[in-house]
């Protein structure tokens, strides 16, 4: 799911047979799935830094794992 930065692009991508299981874990807590409005407000509420946090944490994680298998 990277670089879904656009709410349609996000849903439609949801909608591909191979994506249903995860899209089955976005059911809210009485099993409905969010409307478009709820996902552009989420999306909004997003820092803009976000995308590099998570590679912080992804080289992060890769430099933590090379250490521990020398």
């Amino acid at each position: 799911m990277r670089h879904r930065y656009h709410v349609g692009e996000f849903l439609a991508r949801l909608e591909e047979p191979t994506l249903q299981p995860l899209k089955t874990l976005l059911l809210d807590t009485e099993g409905r799935f969010p409307c478009r409005r709820t996902w552009e407000r989420r999306l909004a509420r997003l820092p803009e830094s976000l995308p590099q946090r998570i590679a912080l944490i992804g080289h992060t994680l890769v430099a933590t794992k090379a250490q521990v298998v020398e």
